[in-house]
């Protein structure tokens, strides 16, 4: 919609955004570099600066697939059939184009993620899952084939594809944004497989290196407070209260990120109960001052919840599955249902339960939604966990 301060009506325009030429990347780096969140982290990034400069209605969809399992698996995956009215990764990816909610085709964001290291009797090997991204893309079936003919210099010759492989295959689709991650290299055996689609002639390779020294301190202190904000919304009183991080004195470590990520989402539970328990949010209080620190000679981390010199601290110790656990009880701090359900486990199996104390904040994250990966609680009754 276009109008002018005059008064004039304004004028209805057809916006619109056709990509010409295709983006992929290949991000390769050490495991927990931030690869797979940084892939995560386009597609709202993307639809966000097309919205605002091109097109406010085209939309973005993501399509996921881990290329690091047995080639077999993969084949299956991305096998390519007569319709799409089924679950291959190939029929996904066209059809998140233009669901039936759209008024217009959008972006795809493919994320190709753990391509597998190079080199032979792999399973995978990366010049295998290279050569059939390169064969199923391009909507060829088969095995990635070779034939001697008049290549360059008397050399192999590949075959021509077939008449109708351009539909069955995206290769030519610039709305399709491919994105590889890995902890590996990109060789030139796999390189020169994928460069023979349109797509990928212009395949740039980035690797990616997670924030060391100032850096990683401006993260954790970011991140920290991002997470304590989010989880204000369910204090008492709505999260009318200020919940300030002033200081995070905690050893940010090197190389992968997320035993920091994990170590920095608990202290945020930590902070969002002390925040909650707080006598003094029945007085009105506006703001309360978090302060942590890390005592290396004990391996103790305490949390210090301030306002107008009251204070609260709470003290926690690694323990079981490298979790944070307080030194005192913090029973009125639980989730009831993480309570109820440690009892309900004691009547089951009496006098075998071990450490409940642990158990109990284990499932307290749970319940908190603290997204400590990986997270994983079985039982056979629905009601315990439900």
């Amino acid at each position: 919609v276009c109008g002018s301060i005059d008064g004039n009506l304004p004028i209805l325009l057809n916006a619109h955004f056709t990509p010409t030429h295709p983006l992929s990347l290949y991000l390769h780096g050490a495991a927990g570099a931030g690869k797979s969140s940084l892939v995560r982290s386009l597609v709202p990034s993307i639809h966000a600066a097309i919205s605002a400069h091109a097109d406010p209605e085209l939309l973005v969809r993501f399509v996921k697939q881990n290329l690091n399992k047995p080639i077999q698996t993969l084949r299956l995956e991305l096998e390519l059939r007569p319709n799409n009215n089924d679950y291959s990764v190939m029929s996904i990816i066209q059809g998140r184009r233009m669901t039936l909610t759209q008024s217009k085709p959008g972006l795809v964001l493919v994320g190709l993620e753990e391509m597998p290291q190079f080199g032979k009797n792999r399973d995978p090997s990366q010049e295998e899952v290279g050569r059939l991204v390169s064969m199923r893309f391009s909507g060829r079936k088969g095995e990635f084939h070779e034939e001697e003919g008049s290549g360059v210099g008397g050399g192999k010759k590949r075959k021509e594809a077939p008449r109708n492989s351009t539909k069955r295959g995206i290769s030519g689709d610039a709305t399709i944004i491919t994105i590889f991650t890995s902890n590996y290299h990109l060789e030139p055996p796999t390189l020169e497989a994928l460069e023979r689609l349109d797509m990928f002639k212009n395949l740039t390779v980035v690797n990616v290196a997670p924030v060391v020294g100032k850096d990683r301190e401006a993260f954790s202190i970011a991140y920290l407070k991002q997470r304590v904000k989010e989880s204000r919304v369910s204090l008492p009183n709505g999260g009318k209260e200020n919940v300030i991080v002033q200081q995070l004195n905690i050893p940010c470590g090197e190389g992968d990120i997320r035993p920091l990520v994990r170590y920095l989402r608990m202290l945020s539970f930590y902070i969002h109960a002390l925040a909650s328990s707080s006598k003094q949010l029945d007085h009105g209080v506006s703001s309360i001052d978090i302060s942590v620190s890390f005592d290396a000679s004990t391996n103790i981390t305490t949390v210090t919840a301030e306002n107008n010199g009251d204070e609260q601290s709470l003290q926690l110790k690694p323990g079981s599955f490298q979790n944070l656990y307080p030194i005192t009880s913090m029973s009125m701090m639980l989730d009831s249902r993480a309570s109820h359900t440690v009892a309900e486990l004691q009547k089951l199996h009496p006098n075998k339960l071990q450490n409940t104390s642990e158990l109990s904040q284990i499932i307290g994250f749970y319940f908190a939604r603290t997204v400590l990966a990986p997270t994983v609680i079985l039982s056979h009754d629905r009601q315990l966990i439900g």
